[in-house]
């Protein structure tokens, strides 16, 4: 019997338990992706909002036609201050990465230039523009079917000016 005892004993010991690490790497697991998904997100949330991704900043555009509110084309020669003067100086528009934009609508008794700062986020079809003078307006960007940028269309005074590269 001391034998069948010494066996029951042996079976009836407690085991030992090895130390799990696993819940450490699940915690350490998860902690590292929640830190690289809010990394992730900062970056997308900065190529999102920071105007100097977009494909139309650092570029200068040339006035190129207008219409008028009927949508019929106009000769840019009519909506300009020295319409004779026309053929040597043709309107522009740019826009810098500081959120700053330029507009020159040719020579006349103010120099034709306009300015201000501007808001965009990335995939609209709009620049919203605010001119130093508390003017508030929308340039609408024009794509091709690829999503190339065609056109800036701005309103100016009674028309719209389409500008493009």
């Amino acid at each position: 019997m001391s034998k069948t005892k010494k066996k029951r004993n042996k079976k009836h010991q407690p085991v030992k338990k090895k130390k799990s690490n696993k819940k450490a790497v699940i915690i350490t697991v998860c902690v590292a992706c929640a830190a690289a998904l809010i990394v992730a997100g900062a970056l997308i949330a900065d190529r999102l909002t920071n105007v100097k991704y977009a494909d139309f900043v650092g570029k200068s555009f040339k006035s190129v036609s207008a219409y008028d509110k009927k949508g019929k084309e106009v000769d840019l020669r009519d909506i300009y201050v020295n319409a004779e003067r026309y053929d040597t100086y043709t309107g522009s528009l740019g826009f810098n990465e500081d959120s700053t934009f330029t507009m020159w609508m040719g020579p006349g008794p103010d120099d034709g230039s306009h300015d201000g700062t501007f808001t965009y986020s990335m995939g609209d079809s709009v620049i919203n523009a605010d001119f130093k003078n508390g003017t508030e307006v929308k340039f609408k960007i024009v794509r091709d079917k690829n999503g190339d940028l065609k056109r800036i269309e701005a309103p100016y005074e009674d028309y719209t000016v389409y500008f493009a590269e």
